[in-house]
Order: structure tokens, then sequence, then C-alpha cells
């Protein structure tokens, strides 16, 4: 067991407790990580919506697609897109290339 201090007196905090709070604290820096490269790939979105006169839903999955294609993170795309304030080119191209008709019958 170890003493922490809080306070004008010292408490004992269990092994099991410390541990605990280890874990609940890296789950917090995890989902506070999370939440910002969510919200910096809501910024890219908005910017290729924008560029491309494209709905929400569009717009992520031209990201999500380039991501792939592209073997790169999402994030990573994101920040691209953000700092420059442009698109890459291949994403412009797929986007906005026409979609190939099926042949009748099929």
């Amino acid at each position: 067991m170890e003493s922490a201090q809080w306070g004008p007196r010292s408490i004992s905090v269990d092994d099991d407790l410390l541990l605990t709070l280890e874990r609940l604290d890296e789950q917090v820096r995890s989902l506070q990580a999370a939440l910002l490269s969510n919200r910096r790939i809501g910024v890219a979105v908005g910017i290729v919506m924008n560029e491309l006169r494209i709905t929400e839903s569009a717009a992520f999955e031209a990201l999500r697609r380039f991501s792939m294609d592209s073997n790169r993170k999402l994030r990573d795309v994101a920040e691209d897109v953000i700092d420059t304030g442009e698109l890459p080119d291949d994403l412009r191209r797929r986007v906005l290339e026409p979609i190939p008709l099926r042949p009748a019958g099929r």
C-alpha cells in the first residue's frame, strides 16, 4: 500500500485502487485525443463539403476512402486538408469523376 497526501491528513491507498486510477487516467487521455481527432476530421469534412459542394456524408466518405486508398490514417489526411486548405488531387478527382453505369439487365 502507498500513502497519498490529500489535505491535512494522509490516507492509505490500495494498490488495486492505484492501478484502477492509472487505467482511468489513460482512458481519459485516450478519449481526449479521440475527441480532438474527431473535431479535426469534422473541420476537414467541412472544407471538402465547401470545395466540392457535396453533402456531409459524401465528404466524410470521400475522406475515408482516400485515407484507405492512400494507406494513411484519416486524422492525418484531415490534418493535411486543414493545414493546406486544399484537397489532394486524387480525392478531388475521385469525387468528381462520373460513376460508371452498369449495363442493363445485370
